[in-house]
């Protein structure tokens, strides 16, 4: 059942049904529509005692946004009344202490359900994160033996739902701060694809803004270079990795000179270099 605790909410089910439920709600979509997409995605035949956790988890959720469908409302009352909830808990071998929890926690929605929600919960409006790494940005950055390599900026992508940041990572290692004129001249670091040691491809990969602070707060902007692609459409056709890896990488090859592929991917083919 993919249960972690006695809570309406507590369940596998239930929080995808609440990711999609409140997806769509804050992006304006009607709770008739909603209702048709969580049926259609989550309802497993006609009978309430394979859908227990969908009428429970639903009637909580149209409650809590002060829109509660009468008949929503009479299955999740019918799978409390009836004991079709704690039926099927039982069949999942619960011990005694959860089964008295989740009884607990079936009475506390019923009365939730005979009332109105005072505060009913108001769609939000998304906001797109501000930019981290901006387009063409140029980067330097220290490696573990106090030497510095570079990553360019191919793409940042930025909306409400999601924020990525293509990043090539150069072979450059120097002891000094690099100039842009050092990435005019490099190289993007080369390397197999995991599990296939036929196929090379440079290292770009898309990152989130994810527990990237600490890594990023190391970096010194070198300048911005124009990019020859726009990297919108296919910018998860590299791969995404954790900020970790962009370390690892960096450490493995270029502090570490693990062997690597010796393919040239020549930095010039993917920036505009002036007379290029």
């Amino acid at each position: 059942m993919g249960h972690w605790g006695t809570a309406i909410l507590s369940n596998d089910t239930a929080a995808d049904i609440k990711d999609t439920f409140f997806d769509l709600y804050d992006k304006g979509q009607t709770l008739s529509d909603i209702r048709i997409e969580i049926e259609k995605q989550f309802k497993e035949g006609d009978d309430l005692s394979s859908n227990t956790d969908l009428w429970l988890t639903l009637a909580l959720l149209q409650w809590q946004v002060g829109q509660l469908d009468n008949d929503v409302k009479e299955y999740a009352e019918k799978i409390i009344d009836q004991d079709i909830d704690i039926t099927a808990w039982r069949e999942s071998e619960a011990d005694e202490k959860s089964l008295t929890k989740r009884k607990a926690e079936l009475v506390k929605l019923k009365e939730k359900l005979q009332t109105s929600n005072p505060k009913p919960r108001k769609p939000k409006k998304k906001i797109a994160p501000k930019s981290i790494l901006p387009k063409g940005d140029v980067y330097a950055f220290p490696l573990e033996n106090g030497d510095y390599s570079v990553v360019i900026v191919l793409e940042e992508i930025i909306s409400p739902d999601y924020y990525f940041v293509l990043l090539a990572l150069t072979n450059i290692c120097k002891k000094e701060i690099p100039t842009l004129e050092d990435v005019y001249k490099s190289k993007l670091l080369a390397k197999p694809i995991y599990n296939d040691d036929k196929t090379i491809r440079p290292t770009i990969a898309s990152f989130t803004n994810s527990k990237h602070k600490e890594i990023i707060k190391s970096f010194l902007n070198l300048g911005n270079v124009s990019i020859k692609e726009d990297y919108q459409k296919n910018y998860l056709s590299f791969g995404a990795a954790p900020w970790t890896f962009l370390l690892e990488w960096a450490k493995m090859y270029l502090v570490d000179h693990v062997p690597r592929p010796s393919k040239n991917f020549q930095v010039s083919d993917y920036i505009k270099v002036s007379g290029n």
